[in-house]
């Protein structure tokens, strides 16, 4: 989804969670000055996922996950989801992360060779210097594009990595691991809030598999 496609739904971001954008935006330059030139470039994402079998793996506690479901895809982990890749043996090809996860994990994925997505957003600011520590690395933000940090539209870590996904055209994308309606609670006592956020992000993936022509299931 491309930037104009977007804003409109950026825009209800904004109004429903009070965020600022104008937060938004300079954690947005931050994390452009800490990549530099030193990131995968469009190009180089569309090789790993154009035409390719997509795994988008969510943190629910409930899913359970089995070589089966992921070998011959291009795994995308959302943020922990991480950690049931690792555990299985394998490593993620793109792991998507806010930094809401502990360092530890994300830099053990970053050793094993996984492309490390890192968003900016307002209330991150302090948490970004990490991504210099990555080898393979891109950013991105839920704000106006930069010329080295991405929008492919999307909210939470999950269906933000359904939207990346979704932008390349893979040939088809399999999303599990999502749960909408019971949150974890692991990252935040605000339960109501965190509630909030699963909605308004099975609403984003509800749009894109309406507007989209690639073929998308969740199991």
């Amino acid at each position: 989804m491309n930037y104009n496609d977007w804003k409109k739904y950026y825009k209800k971001l904004l109004i429903e969670f009070n965020f600022s954008e104008k937060k938004d935006m300079k954690s947005a330059e931050l994390l452009s000055s800490l990549l530099e030139n030193k990131f995968l470039k469009l190009d180089e994402l569309k090789t790993i996922i154009n035409g390719k079998k997509i795994f988008v793996l969510g943190d629910s506690p409930y899913f359970s996950l089995s070589p089966s479901m992921i070998e011959g895809k291009v795994i995308i982990s959302a943020d922990d989801a991480t950690k049931k890749i690792l555990e299985l043996g394998y490593k993620p090809d793109i792991v998507i992360t806010d930094l809401d996860s502990p360092n530890r994990l994300i830099m053990e994925a970053s050793m094993m060779g996984s492309i490390i997505g890192v968003h900016a957003h307002g209330d991150n600011i302090e948490k970004l210097k990490i991504v210099e520590s990555f080898e393979l690395r891109f950013g991105t933000t839920q704000a106006f594009p930069l010329w080295n940090v991405y929008n492919f539209g999307g909210f939470t870590d999950g269906d933000r990595a359904v939207f990346l996904a979704e932008h390349f055209k893979p040939r088809s994308i399999t999303i599990a691991g999502f749960n909408f309606y019971d949150p974890n609670m692991s990252k935040g006592k605000d339960i109501y809030k965190k509630f909030k956020k699963l909605i308004f992000s099975k609403y984003l993936l509800e749009e894109l598999i309406r507007r989209s022509e690639v073929k998308i299931e969740i199991i």
